[in-house]
């Protein structure tokens, strides 16, 4: 693919540059968005941590709700601000440019973060953090051990 001019820009997807997916983007980085639909999900950030949710599945139902103005929802999840930090940790490696640094994120997970940097895996730079090359190939482990400080 890099021969034809794509480049990888997250660990399972490539583009030519200026066509990476804007959609996709939202989760990685934790924007909000809104779901609209049968089965849908959306996201919204909210006191420091965010609200996650999945409308009812079946179209005919999901159309009645929405006429009657009760829209249902098949679950509704709090996210803590712990488990939003560790969601973008989480995506944001997925991305080459990796996550930017919240000051609670470098609390929580600086310590493993500079051990990471020392086994060649993960690149810090200023604010952000990105996996190298070496750590996309095992980025599972590098998110696992990143993680396991929390």
């Amino acid at each position: 693919m890099t021969a034809h001019g794509y480049a990888p820009y997250e660990i399972s997807s490539a583009a030519l540059p200026g066509f990476e997916s804007r959609h996709n983007r939202l989760y990685w980085t934790g924007a909000d968005y809104l779901g609209l639909g049968a089965g849908a999900h959306g996201f919204r950030r909210r006191d420091g941590g965010g609200v996650r949710w999945e409308n009812i599945k079946g179209p005919d139902p999901y159309m009645n709700a929405a006429l009657a103005g009760r829209p249902e929802e098949e679950f509704r999840d709090r996210i803590s601000p712990r488990e939003l930090w560790e969601d973008l940790v989480m995506t944001g490696l997925r991305m080459d440019r990796g996550v930017a640094v919240t000051p609670e994120m470098q609390a929580r997970f600086g310590t493993s973060a500079a051990r990471l940097a020392t086994l060649g895996l993960l690149n810090i730079d200023g604010q952000n953090w990105a996996a190298t090359p070496r750590g996309r190939v095992v980025l599972d482990y590098l998110i696992l051990e990143l993680l396991s400080e929390s």
